[in-house]
Order: C-alpha cells, then structure tokens, then sequence
C-alpha cells in the first residue's frame, strides 16, 4: 500500500518564529485549500493578513494571493504561512488558544472559616503573554521571604491569612500552616490543646512528624486524624473555635490596694467580648499557684474561690447571670477550670468574669485565678472549600510538656502526583522535574490548567528519562504568587531545561549534547553580526544554601570551590541559588555544572535575519560561519555537482599543507560534513571526499577540518520589523556535560566549617564555698568555677587527707554537680583539702589553697522529759494539771496533752498552748475536760530539737 506523498504547512505565530507550528497536509491540492486545512476557520477572516511563501533547499519565492487558488506543491518544498498583526485577530487567537487556557488573572479566594483567612489556591497566575523567551536560568521568583529555604529564626507554624496555599513538589519539610489555630480544651484538671494544619495542595505521603525536634509519639496523649482530598471531614474538629488569650487575674480587695480583707474590699470585673455570629461561649479560668489551705503543722485541706460569669449582646446594657460557680481544690499544682454558656440568640457577646469572694492574703495559702481565655464557638465546619487539601488535625495533652502552645509541629511531606512508569503516568511519590512540570501545566493550581492533548507527552516522556538518568531531583514547596510560566522555568531549572511552546503543544528544551543541526548562518543569511568575548574574574566558589535532606532538611550551605581550586583558600565566594535542591550530592553537581557553563559558554553572538525560511527556534542548535569568528571561515552556494565535483558561486581559499571541510543540508534536513580539497589559493572548485552531495543553490560553509563552523546554541529569537528576528547564540559546548558527568562529590557531614581544637588555656582557680559533715561521718565539700576565667573547667578534683599525713587522695566530679562527698572519716578527724579545675581537653588549674575542716560530732542527746505530773480536781469540772520540767538546759517550754480513759498517748489532743519554762521548772495549767475518766501527759519541747518523751499518763476522774 502506497503512502499518500504529504507537504509539510508551517503556521508562524506573527511576532516572530518562538509559536510557529507545523503540520502535514496531502500534496497535489491547491495552495488555498493547503492554508484552509493548516487554520481551519480562520481563513476567511485573516485572508488579507496573510503572507504564504514556498520554501525549499534552494531558496524560497512569495506567491502572490491572486494564485493562491491555481497553484500546486510537490513535496519537499514547504509552505510557509506568516500572520500581519491586526485586526481582525482571530488567527492570533486560535494561535495562542492553547496559551490563553494557561493565562488568566489572580485565583480567587477560598474562605477557610475558622481562622477568617482567605487562602488563595497556591499563587499561579499569568501576568503577561505566556509566548516570552526565557533563558535557562530563569529569574529570581519574587517570593516574599523565599519559603523555599527558612530564614527565619525560630521555625514555627504560622496562620497566613489571604496567601496562597502551599503547592509542595517532591519531598521536603514542611511546618505546617494553621487551619484551625490552637486552641484550649479543660478535662477535669488536665488541659489539652486542639489545632488543624493544612499541609498543602493535593495528596501526600506524611512522614516523620515531630513537635520542634521532638517526635510526636514521644509526647504523652497524642490523638491525630490525617484527611486526603476525597476523604470525609474532620472528627478531631468539627466545629469553629476561635480562642482569645489573656491571663489577667481577677480581684477582689481594697480599692487602694492595702491588704486583701478589709472589710471594704470589693471585686474587680475583667470584660472582654467574643467573635460575632456565636452561638455559644467558653470561659476557661486557671489557678497558677493551686489551690489550697495550709495549716500551722503544714497540712493541707481544701478551699474555694467563688467565681461568676455574665454576658451581654454587644450593645444592650443589662448583664445576664450565665454561671456562678465555686470551685474547691486541695492541690499544690497548678490547674484549669472551663466554663461554657448558651447564649439565646446568634451575634456578639460582651463577657464579664468576676471573683465572688476576697483573697486570703496569706502567701502560704494560695487562691489566685486567673481569666486565661475566651472561647467564641460557631456550629459550621471550620473549613469551607472545595479545593483538594491535606490536613492534619491533633488533641494533644498540653498540661507540663507543652507550656500551653502548639506551635513548631513540623513533618516530612512527599507529594503525589502523575509520574512515569515506563508505561503511563501513575499517581506517586516522585522528585523528577518532568513530572512536576507536567503537573504545573496540567494540575489544577493555575486558573486554568493545560488539558493532556496539548502537552507533548513524548518530549516530557524523554525528559522524565533524562532527569532520572542525570540524578536530577526537585524538591520544594511554593508559598507565593507567581505566573505559571515562572513555576514552569523554576521547575525545568532544575532539571537543566526550559519550558516551550511551539504554537501547538507545550513541550520542553533540554540543554544537553546533541547532533541535530537546526539552521546554518552565515553572512549569506545574516546580517549585523556581533560577538562579544567574555573575559571574566572567575570567583573562588559557589555558596549555596539549600534544605539538606541528608540532614533532616536542615538550612544547610555548602561551599562549592572553582575547578581548579579545590585546595586553593577560597577567599572570593559568590552565592548561588539552586531552586529545589536538597540532596547535597546533587548540588554540588550542579553547582559545578553552573561553574562550566560560565567556563565554556565565554562568547555571545547576536545577528539578524529574515524569518520566512528559518527553522530554528530557542533552543535549537545551529552552525555559524562568519570570518569575525574565524579568519578561514568561508561561505558560498552550490552552482552545481559533477560527479564529485562542486562548482561554488564565490571562491575560497585554500592553504597548502592545511585540510579542509565543507558543511551542507542535505535534502532531508540533515546538516553533514565531507572532506574536499583543491587547488592551492582562491578556488571555486573543489572535490568531495564522500557520498553525500549539496542540491544546486545549497548554502556551502567552509574551512578548515573541524573548524569550518562554529556550534551554537538559540537562547533567545527577538522579532523585529519586516519579517526578521534576533537571534542571540551562545555556544553550545558540549565540554559542559563532559566535565559535569566527571565530577564525584566529596563526602558530605553537613558541619559547615573546619573543627576547632577545644581551648589549650587553664582554667581559673575555683572556690571550696562550704564543707560540712553529713551523718555516718561524711564530709561534703561544695566547689564553685571561677567566673572569671577565659577557660572554663569541665570537672573538679578534689585532694584530700587526714592531717599529718603525707599521700593525697583524689576525686572527681562534673562541674554541673557542684559538690563532692567523702566518707569514712570518724568524729574530731581533722581533713586537710585542695581542688582545682580541669577543661575538656584535659588541661589543669592551679590548686587553691590547702585549707583543713574538722568532722563535727553529730550525735544528738534527747531532750529530757518532765520529772513529774500531777493533777488536783479544781471543782466546777476543772484540773489542775502541774509538770516538772525535766533537768535540760535546752528546754523551752512544756506541752500537755489530754485524752480519755483507755485512749493511748497517739489519740490525745493538746491542751492550750505551749507553756514557757526551762529545765527544772515547775508550771500548773487549768483545764476544764467536764466530767468523766481522763488522762494526761505532757513533754518538754526545745528550738533546737525534737520534743521529749511524754511523761504520764497520770488519771483523773471528774464528777
């Protein structure tokens, strides 16, 4: 079966050859019906606007629009269609229709109640025509504080009101963004906190969560629920919580503050109003110090504070009573106390939280209360969007480990998304640049995402391949607003490319060694040639900061020195960004990679040139003869081939002992060299060495055997006026992947900097502040470092001896411990001792001096009871209850005790109080039981030590 013979159609966009398109149409119809196909329905409107030229090898003729209808192609000859701006422009609009679905303004913004916040859907948005030339290295996003690396101190979770939602691509780190702020929740006396994070965009694998550097599962009481887009709501939180937080205490005491319980004290009410639109309102109270009464023998019992809550529509004038309450606790430990009202109407509220009755105004006996927060509660789903989110919500204990806040919880996210599988795009964790890209323009962050039929799925295809073959990885998260052509560029960045856009599919240009030869320029085609020779002062290194994923995506830098000075003293260092890098192995690669391309891409050559038959566009790789490159560089046409003769248009010269080439297309496209050789001197004949042979008219470029062209590499196509463009070039240098697959990385610990030998120098003389003698004869000897030393001691030794003796004993102790214990010693022993310090690198201090303490006689004598106790009926149900204190010079007074008849001495009370007296003093003390069968005791008491035996019982009867 025959092949129908088809002519290629190239549509170019009208500003220039960056949106041309191309396609295949059946040959033997007219040039009319040829553009017809080329932009159905189009035609008739932009016919006016038109330029159609046929172009070939040989050169290119502009048909007139009178025989458009008569005249016929055979393939090969390629027709050309230019589009005159104007209007009317629906040409340009179905050129750029598939831009227009990427372009569009600002996202809208989504409400996400709970926090009043206005999150927009992840920043893509265009803000200028997305057919813009870009460079490889595309430009700084604008992002407000650069998200991507944290720079701020003290990494924390943060509410960002009316930004854009996270897009995180690959795997990083991430502090989550508050949904649902934190908030309190009081269970009997233990607090617990509530929040809700959302992680970003889409789904995610969610891995290694941590509060601050402290994994979660270490905490105690930790609840959390992970919801994906298309999973069900929240159950952790299921209502909005809006707390406000305070901490005033509430009073109630004398108006000018003197004492807590004169009789003219009154309260203080603290007022403060919820959020609007309430349906219900929480008051939680805490009391810092506890709670509790503590009597003369340190013993606790309970006590209360009464405390009241009130409210108001915000407005009216009249306070209703919502709660009053009394709150009774023995405890030494801080704890909370929460309060919730119904309130009868939804709006506003005005709250007043008063303290009903006065303090104690005894520091030993605590009741402070404070009004910590007010809670604002509405019935509805605290998150009202349709967007495809990741959240996370927690109830965490938060009561000693985690002083009342949730605010560095922090996890490891990696996102899924469409990657190849050598198959087909399937849903995954993937890091490769050309999935991301794919993602940016067919996902559903921008306004309006690529559909997949205009994506060149073959060119993401070889670019997926190409990233997974170099090693290349992007890993990031996008917090700002930037235009989807910006996300794009970021994205190809970092996988060595850009992003394209041919007029009819959006496609890629990969930066890497290739023999595809798009176009030849030389002064036959150019005009206005410029090369410019870049001599620059090459910086001793690279520093790039990126989030070291070796190092739990730690803000890491890693210097990168200069090929050449990888032991030279890097004195010179530049920073280098390096988007979406955070394996520190890659990053040096491409740190270096950067290096070559500054090494190897030193020129720069901009030229103009008429559109109507050039191919190439940014990215392409040509071939440039012009004699400002090369004094032997020669150009002519092909007038004709005999055999393998060539006959030239222009001559050229030939040097005796030098080889020689000439470079050509060939018919399909292809650029070749051959060898040719000729007469010494100016020449217009030459012979050809090979098989491949020029078509007459064919450009000829020539010169000497592998330096008849120079390689270049499109960066940029600027139109101009009158069918020309700009073209600037740099060369394409193929060295630069050559040295790049060469680098091996070294080894990599993430400290930045050489290490430093700890301190050679002595620390100073410490301080022996006390020795004291402990039971079981041990001697405690409390040391202190000098402050004032530069050095500072890592431990302490202590020498010690028993007096007259001539051998030191050492130990030794941390400084943290402070102090050093020696034992065995025997009462009156005299201990001779010294210390000195000693730093972490093991260098000593001078000793103090020699000082000596005696071991104290620790021994104690009991307090001597009472010698006597008698007792006489006084009448009325009255005793006299007489005691002789015993014979101790350490007596200070006497204690009687009373209990009933067959009670022991441990159920007896005290009667009165404590009777002075010294030893061998005689004291009586009435007593008025009533009547009955009692008995009685008394001890003598001291200040310095314990009461004495009890002497008695002595038995008394009452009638």
């Amino acid at each position: 079966m025959m092949t129908e013979p088809m002519v290629k159609v190239t549509v170019a966009h009208p500003f220039g050859p960056e949106g041309a398109r191309s396609v295949m149409v059946p040959a033997g119809q007219t040039i009319e019906g040829m553009i017809r196909q080329a932009i159905p329905g189009h035609f008739d409107d932009t016919k006016d606007r038109l330029s159609i030229s046929l172009a070939s090898q040989g050169g290119s003729t502009v048909l007139s629009r009178d025989v458009w209808r008569k005249t016929k192609t055979r393939p090969g000859v390629e027709v050309r269609i230019t589009v005159t701006p104007g209007e009317p422009a629906s040409l340009i609009g179905a050129a750029v229709s598939v831009a227009s679905a990427v372009a569009g303004g600002s996202l809208g913004a989504t409400a996400l109640g709970t926090v009043g916040a206005s999150l927009l859907a992840t920043g893509i948005s265009v803000l200028g025509s997305l057919l813009v030339s870009l460079l490889f290295a595309p430009k700084q996003e604008k992002q407000k504080e650069r998200k991507e690396i944290y720079r701020i101190e003290g990494l924390q979770n943060q509410t960002r009101r009316n930004e854009p939602i996270r897009s995180i691509l690959g795997k990083i780190r991430v502090f989550p963004d508050y949904v649902v702020e934190p908030y309190t929740e009081i269970a009997g006396n233990i607090q617990y906190i509530r929040a809700a994070f959302i992680v970003g965009l889409g789904s995610h694998v969610l891995t290694e969560m941590k509060i601050g550097d402290t994994d979660l599962d270490d905490f105690n009481d930790v609840e959390y629920e992970v919801i994906q887009p298309g999973d069900s709501n929240l159950t952790l939180i299921t209502d909005s919580t809006i707390e406000n937080r305070y901490g005033v205490e509430l009073l109630y005491r004398n108006p000018n503050g003197a004492g807590n319980i004169e009789d003219n004290a009154v309260p203080t009410p603290v007022k403060r109003t919820t959020a609007g639109n309430i349906t219900s309102f929480t008051v939680i109270v805490a009391f810092p110090s506890g709670l509790r009464n503590v009597d003369d023998e340190g013993d606790s019992s309970h006590k209360t504070v009464s405390w009241k809550v009130e409210y108001r529509i915000e407005g009216e004038t009249a306070w209703t009573l919502g709660r009053s309450v009394s709150t009774r606790e023995k405890s030494i430990d801080p704890f909370y106390r929460s309060v919730t009202i119904d309130v009868p109407v939804r709006g506003r509220y005005e709250v007043q939280v008063t303290r009903t009755n006065r303090e104690d105004g005894n520091p030993e006996d605590p009741d402070t209360i404070t009004f910590v927060s007010l809670q604002s509660h509405r019935p509805e789903y605290p998150i009202n969007t349709d967007l495809p989110l990741t959240l996370i919500a927690i109830r965490i204990k938060g009561t000693h480990q985690l002083q009342g806040t949730l605010d560095a919880f922090n996890l490891v996210a990696s996102r899924l998304l469409p990657d190849w599988d050598g198959a087909a795009w399937t849903e995954g964790e993937t890091s490769n640049p050309a999935s991301h890209y794919r993602h940016v323009l067919t996902g559903g962050e921008g306004v309006y995402p690529v559909s997949e039929g205009f994506v060149d799925d073959a060119a993401l295809v070889d670019f997926h391949d190409f990233c997974a073959t170099k090693g290349l990885k992007h890993d990031t998260t996008f917090e700002d607003e930037a235009s989807q052509l910006e996300r794009m560029a970021s994205v190809c960045s970092a996988g060595r490319a850009a992003p394209q856009y041919d007029g009819d599919r959006w496609s890629v240009i990969i930066d890497r060694p290739s023999n595809l030869v798009a176009d030849h320029f030389s002064p036959l085609n150019v005009r206005n040639f410029q090369a410019e020779k870049i001599w620059p002062r090459y910086p001793d290194g690279y520093r790039v900061e990126f989030l070291d994923a070796a190092n739990n995506y730690q803000l890491s830098t890693r210097v990168i020195p200069w090929p050449g000075k990888e032991n030279a003293s890097l004195d010179l260092i530049e920073d280098r960004p390096l988007s979406g890098k955070t394996d520190p192995d890659e990053v040096w690669i491409e740190a270096r990679r950067a290096m070559y391309e500054v090494i190897f891409r030193d020129e720069f050559y901009r030229f103009e040139t008429d559109v109507a038959l050039r191919q190439s566009q940014r990215g392409d790789i040509v071939r440039i003869s012009h004699e400002t490159l090369n004094i032997t560089h020669y150009y002519s046409r092909a007038a004709g081939i005999s055999g393998n003769t060539l006959y030239l248009t222009d001559p050229v010269l030939i040097e005796d002992g030098e080889s020689y080439q000439i470079r050509f297309f060939l018919e399909d496209g292809t650029s070749v060299t051959t060898d040719v050789t000729g007469s010494i001197g100016e020449v217009a004949i030459l012979s050809m060495a090979g098989d491949d042979m020029p078509i007459a008219g064919e450009t000829i470029l020539f010169g000497k055997v592998g330096e008849e062209t120079v390689e270049g590499y499109v960066v940029e196509v600027e139109p101009g006026e009158d069918d020309t463009a700009t073209y600037a070039v740099v060369p394409f240098a193929p060295e630069i992947d050559i040295q790049t697959d060469l680098e091996t990385p070294p080894p990599w610990s993430g400290i930045v900097g050489d290490e430093v030998s700890a301190p050679l120098g002595a620390p100073g003389v410490p301080e022996i502040i006390d020795v004291s003698t402990s039971a079981d004869g041990e001697l405690t000897f409390v040391i202190r470092d000098d402050p004032t030393s530069l050095y500072r001691a890592s431990t302490f030794e202590l020498d010690w001896r028993l007096a007259g003796t001539t051998p030191w004993n050492t130990e030794t102790t941390f400084v943290a411990s402070g102090s050093v214990v020696v034992d065995g010693f025997s009462v009156a022993d005299d201990v001779e001792h010294r210390a000195r310090g000693i730093t972490s690198a093991g260098t000593a201090g001078a000793y103090t001096a020699i000082n000596t303490a005696t071991v104290a006689d620790l021994t104690v004598t009991p307090l001597a009871e009472p010698i006597g106790i008698s007792l006489s009926d006084e009448g009325s149900g009255d005793v006299a209850v007489t005691v002789t204190a015993g014979n101790d010079t350490r007596i200070t007074g006497i204690r009687i005790y009373r209990a009933a008849d067959g009670d022991t001495f441990n159920d007896a009370v005290q009667v009165g109080s404590d009777i002075a007296a010294n030893g061998n003093s005689i004291r009586t003390y009435t007593d008025s039981p009533g009547t009955g069968d009692w008995q009685y005791w008394a001890v003598d008491i001291s200040n310095t030590t314990d009461p004495s035996d009890a002497a008695g019982p002595v038995t008394i009867t009452i009638v």
